[in-house]
Parts: C-alpha cells; structure tokens; sequence
C-alpha cells in the first residue's frame, strides 16, 4: 500500500509541475474551494502549487470566483 501512495504522489507532482492553468467546472470549483485555499505545504505536500497556479472557472452563474488568500480564478462564461 505504501508503495501505492508513493507512485500516486509522484504521478500528483509530476502533473502539477507540468500544469501552466487549471481548467474547472463550477462545481468542481465549488468543491475545491472549500478545501484548497486553506491547505498548507507542511500538511499536504504540493498545496502552494496548486494555490499559486492560475484558475479558470467555466459558469454561468457565477461573477467572481475567489480562492482564499490567493489569486481569485478567472470566471469564463459558458
């Protein structure tokens, strides 16, 4: 099992590193933001790269799209 979690963190860095954009749904977004923005390196490895890379955020309802103390995503409208 511990061999598992150590390719599945390996596999989560790797694509984060060669992600330049994230590109969500507002439900993904939705669910994401109540979680992400507060997580810290020390307690979820790779946390300040996923706070610190742009977000783009697909809805029709929304107008803003905040993400805590970091950067707010993009909202495009569909």
């Amino acid at each position: 099992m511990n061999n598992y979690i150590e390719e599945m963190g390996t596999y989560a860095g790797d694509l984060m590193e060669s992600m330049d954009t994230i590109l969500l749904g507002r439900v993904t977004y939705e669910v994401m933001i109540n979680s992400w923005p507060a997580q810290t390196e020390a307690g979820s490895p790779g946390a300040d790269s996923m706070n610190k890379i742009p977000k783009i955020v697909l809805s029709r309802a929304l107008e803003i799209a905040a993400w805590g103390n970091w950067d707010p995503a993009r909202v495009l409208k569909k």
